[in-house]
């Protein structure tokens, strides 16, 4: 086994020794490659991650590429929109679950709960007007317990109504359906509930369009 291995390594080195000593036909010695590297760092910290404003993804892309100019450290202000106890909240993949309009206001929306049995379980719902959130909500937005919400807005630019499409379930037990609760005006008005396709669970709501 020894013999076998030494003899494959001999060939090995050899092999590279004759390559790297060929030439063209023009006699020229090929230069080697070098692997291509990132020109930019995509990621930025806010300066208050573990090591601070220095420890910046700024310092790695200004030395992959220093001749490239790079942002500064982007300030990050926190505002709680709102709470829920349910950690589960995307259900193995990602829902729609805020819309940035062109007016500069917000649709929000999580999956919501205040008590641990998940009874009150439904979509937590906040409204940026463009100057301020609203109240953190303290009950689901349905009329029923639903679950996994998504969240869009119609209208170019999202000018229209808002649609939160969530999954319908009992307090136990498999879901019933997809349940769907609008208001033909952003922001303002009444909700209203309906419940269709008695086997459909677990949606997600894609908008776009006039």
């Amino acid at each position: 086994m020894k013999k076998h291995l030494l003899i494959g390594m001999a060939f090995g080195i050899g092999g590279s020794a004759f390559a790297q000593g060929t030439t063209s036909p023009m006699g020229v010695t090929p230069q080697k490659k070098h692997p291509k590297v990132a020109t930019q760092a995509v990621l930025y910290k806010d300066g208050h991650g573990l090591g601070g404003p220095t420890d910046s993804f700024e310092s790695m892309a200004q030395a992959i590429n220093p001749k490239k100019p790079v942002p500064q450290n982007r300030a990050f202000t926190k505002t709680t929109i709102g709470t829920t106890e349910y950690q589960l909240q995307t259900n193995a993949s990602i829902c729609n679950r805020i819309v940035k309009n062109a007016d500069g206001t917000i649709s929000a929306t999580w999956t919501f709960a205040q008590v641990t049995t998940w009874s009150d379980r439904g979509t937590g719902y906040n409204y940026f007007d463009g100057l301020s959130w609203g109240a953190s909500p303290t009950v689901r937005l349905e009329n029923v317990r639903t679950g996994f919400t998504n969240v869009g807005v119609l209208g170019i630019g999202g000018t229209g109504g808002e649609f939160v499409v969530s999954h319908e379930a009992p307090t136990t037990g498999t879901g019933l359906g997809t349940h769907i609760t609008s208001r033909p005006v952003k922001g303002v008005g009444t909700w209203s509930d309906a419940t269709i396709g008695a086997s459909d669970t677990w949606p997600r709501l894609s908008v776009g369009g006039a």
